[in-house]
């Protein structure tokens, strides 16, 4: 991921950021969340996907195999 252009690796950070709250809401009962910290996970969300889509392809075959494939450890 270390090679991946800014663009894809916020992409992933956000994906990373917006789970664990998702986690947070179906499995923490208690929590609560106020609806402009959620528009604004929503809004980056947004943003973060806009970006990635104007992504060169090249970089987007390459997070494809990223995501597919294991590494290889040799």
């Amino acid at each position: 991921m270390q090679r991946f252009p800014i663009a894809i690796k916020s992409f992933g950070k956000l994906l990373v950021e917006i789970q664990e709250e998702r986690n947070t809401a179906n499995y923490e009962p208690a929590t609560s969340f106020e609806s402009a910290e959620v528009e604004e996970l929503v809004e980056d969300a947004a943003d973060a996907i806009a970006q990635l889509r104007r992504s060169p392809r090249q970089d987007l075959r390459a997070l494809s195999l990223y995501l597919l494939l294991r590494p290889r450890r040799d």
